[in-house]
């Protein structure tokens, strides 16, 4: 009897965030591979030159993705991580992406999500998988976590513990800079060591 060899199936994840490494993110890749297809994470870097003047990311591309390596090594050859420059649907048809992988925390998210769905679909006819966010997560995203280390505050457990030092450490001193650039004064410490309020 003739044994059929089936290819395994590629993914694309997107994770769009400026602060791409949250617990919530880290928490959707060991979900995306549940889904016994190899998974290929992506973060758009290329918007274009005239937004890019406007706004500067905190984190690098190549610190984001040095990020991503790093929580996701434990997943092995499972997971890769790609750069995407351009539009998104071209790379998955070019690539021989099976489909797209979007993670939702609430009803808004996926309202969006939902919309982003039908386009990739009628740009790449390509499916996308949603995954639900664990309900310990849905309260994380990385612009609370920006808006914490504006004031050199942290809380445990919203960033993956092997990275969380580079992090908030990388967070602090951009927010510190921009005070200093700004001619604020530093923020008073409220601790009487001088380190950052843990919550």
């Amino acid at each position: 009897m003739q044994v059929l060899s089936i290819p395994p199936r590629v993914a694309i994840l997107i994770l769009s965030h400026e602060v791409p490494s949250s617990v919530t993110s880290s928490t959707l890749v060991s979900q995306s591979t549940l889904l016994k297809s190899k998974i290929s994470i992506t973060q758009i870097v290329s918007i274009t030159k005239y937004f890019a003047s406007f706004h500067r990311p905190i984190f690098s591309v190549e610190h984001r993705e040095n990020l991503l390596h790093k929580i996701t090594k434990k997943h092995g050859d499972k997971v890769e991580i790609v750069r995407v420059e351009g539009l998104l649907a071209d790379y998955v048809e070019e690539n021989d992406i099976d489909f797209f992988v979007r993670g939702v925390r609430s009803f808004s998210d996926f309202d969006s999500e939902f919309t982003m769905g039908i386009i990739n679909r009628r740009l790449a006819h390509k499916e996308t998988i949603f995954l639900q966010a664990s309900s310990s997560r849905v309260h994380i995203s990385s612009s609370l976590i920006r808006e914490l280390s504006m004031y050199e505050t942290k809380l445990d457990n919203f960033v993956p513990a092997e990275i969380e030092t580079e992090v908030y450490d990388h967070l602090f001193d951009h927010y510190r800079r921009l005070r200093e650039i700004n001619g604020e004064p530093p923020l008073r410490k409220p601790n009487n060591n001088g380190d950052p309020k843990v919550g």
